[in-house]
């Protein structure tokens, strides 16, 4: 860890913030609470878990980066992001007629907001 700090010229919590920012990317995630200053640690990766992370963190600044060019090619990218649009959007199943109204009047879908 103190050699990462060193490389990428930031103190050891900001290393451990950045390490702990990254660990669901990585192919194998790392103990973060148990890491001291002198330990090895192997920065392995996934890349599109890792864009997939930064959609969900809303992220936008950390998405449009020009780095991901050297990655992902467009339409890679435009897949990851289709697919993690399809897991957050909301769907709402529209009741069924003879369901109680959501509206919460109690009475039937279908005599009450579905007439």
């Amino acid at each position: 860890v103190e050699g990462l700090s060193k490389k990428w010229n930031l103190s050891l919590p900001e290393t451990a913030a950045f390490l702990s920012g990254i660990n669901t990317s990585l192919k194998e995630e790392l103990d973060i609470d148990s890491l001291e200053a002198a330990d090895s640690v192997k920065l392995d990766i996934e890349y599109e878990k890792l864009l997939w992370n930064m959609y969900n963190a809303k992220a936008e600044w950390l998405y449009n980066l020009e780095e991901w060019n050297d990655i992902f090619d467009k339409e890679k990218r435009d897949e990851i992001r289709k697919n993690y649009l399809e897991t957050v959007t909301a769907k709402r199943e529209k009741p069924g007629r003879n369901d109680p109204c959501p509206c919460g009047s109690g009475k039937k879908y279908k005599k009450c907001c579905g007439a």
